[in-house]
């Protein structure tokens, strides 16, 4: 499994205790998204997580979930869908893809730091189609 390799939730220690993973997972869970490919025939390809940030139509994800589809369909942890009507941009070295969607989403707040070595981290997403998981 592979996964979008920028920090975006970090929590210092002190505030580990106010916050658990619940309270985590329900602050973020708005921005993240579920996004499946289409080839030119309208016949799924796959499917990933991706997420809402910087404004509330950009959406990052990783190259792999987009690379080479006709069409990419979105759908928000709220139900509503979309469909990403823009490439931004790609970074094939580091499997990222930068999107435009159709709907509107929340962005998910920046760290303002990366982790530290041995940080607990949470990874939020929609692996394989199996919507709002969360690992430690």
């Amino acid at each position: 499994m592979r996964l979008l390799a920028i920090a975006f939730f970090v929590v210092s220690v002190t505030q580990a205790a106010a916050l658990d993973v619940k309270s985590v997972f329900e602050a973020t869970r708005p921005s993240v998204l579920l996004i499946v490919a289409y080839d030119e025939n309208d016949q799924p390809t796959g499917m990933g997580s991706g997420f809402f940030f910087g404004d509330n139509k950009t959406i990052a994800t990783n190259l792999h979930v987009v690379q080479n589809a006709a069409k990419l369909a979105i759908k928000l942890s709220s139900g509503e869908t979309g469909w990403i009507d823009t490439v931004l941009g790609v970074d094939e070295q580091r499997d990222l893809a930068l999107l435009q969607s159709t709907v509107l989403g929340t962005p998910i707040k920046a760290a303002s730091r990366l982790p530290d070595i041995g940080e607990d981290i949470l990874a939020i997403g929609n692996p394989n189609g199996l919507e709002g998981t969360v690992s430690t």
